[in-house]
């Protein structure tokens, strides 16, 4: 388990898409907004060493933002990245699409349903940003975003003129509010393909909590991108937990207790009622 850093130093927003042509135009006007704060492109692949470089050579940056056609690695070598990246934190991933072809994807299903690594980024997105949905009538704008919120419970969706750094997808201070919105607000939708819910009730032990927690996010039971979760502690307090590509921070909260732990995934092949059962094995009452 690593501790988490302190929120000082270089906000990281890593920007992808479906798109070439969306993501690459939010991206600039992202830059844009960053310009003298230390904004990177990288379309390469995964490495964000750019941007570790970039940040080295100007230390009153603040703000970093990655194009990336590889959200998930990008993440992970981020956190990853160890003392070389001691100014740098991720902030949130972010995925942008055409609201109108995202119609088209997400709601006449077939051919054109999002293939397995685009609902991979939708899942494990902090905030999803549709842009032009001006174009649509209101219905299918409605529509858009009911899928958006059916395939990704615990992104926020975020107006293409509200992109900025400092989303906080990625702040263990505030994970209690983004796992609250994934399984109370959303609780009656059906879960998207990749997300896995699971709440039980009690109180448990601490150091079995966090072995549980490394256990799954680092892929014993079944393959997860994201992780976030909540659980409350005897004899008191709770556990809030996040987890990107292996890399698990954790921190109690002395004076937060919930009647039940909460686990919101981003993921693959993982077996709701197996992880229920065994989390359940960590409870004291």
């Amino acid at each position: 388990m690593t501790p988490p850093s302190t929120p000082s130093g270089v906000l990281v927003t890593i920007v992808t898409g479906w798109d070439d042509d969306v993501r690459t135009a939010a991206f600039d006007r992202l830059a844009a907004r960053l310009a003298g704060e230390g904004a990177v492109r990288t379309v390469t692949g995964p490495t964000v060493a750019p941007l570790l470089d970039l940040t080295a050579r100007e230390p009153g940056a603040r703000f970093g933002a990655v194009e990336t056609t590889d959200p998930l690695a990008s993440a992970a070598a981020l956190c990853d990245a160890g003392p070389t990246a001691s100014r740098t934190r991720l902030d949130a991933i972010v995925l942008v699409i055409d609201a109108s072809r995202a119609a088209v994807r997400l709601l006449t299903g077939g051919p054109f349903a999002p293939d397995r690594r685009a609902a991979e980024w939708l899942a494990a997105a902090d905030a999803v940003v549709p842009c032009g949905t001006e174009q649509l009538t209101a219905t299918a704008a409605d529509h858009v975003h009911q899928a958006l919120r059916r395939r990704a419970p615990r992104a926020a969706l975020v107006a293409p003129h509200r992109l900025a750094p400092g989303l906080g997808g990625f702040d263990l201070a505030t994970v209690d509010a983004r796992v609250r919105r994934a399984t109370v607000e959303r609780a009656t939708a059906p879960d998207g393909r990749a997300t896995t819910r699971i709440r039980v009730r009690g109180r448990f032990d601490q150091a079995c909590a966090v072995e549980w927690l490394d256990l799954v996010a680092n892929g014993s039971a079944g393959v997860v991108w994201r992780l976030e979760a909540v659980i409350p502690l005897h004899p008191g307090g709770a556990l809030h937990a996040q987890a990107v590509g292996g890399h698990l921070e954790c921190e109690i909260a002395p004076h937060r207790s919930w009647d039940d732990a909460r686990v919101v995934m981003a993921g693959r092949d993982l077996d709701r009622t197996c992880l229920t059962r065994s989390l359940s094995g960590a409870r004291v009452d």
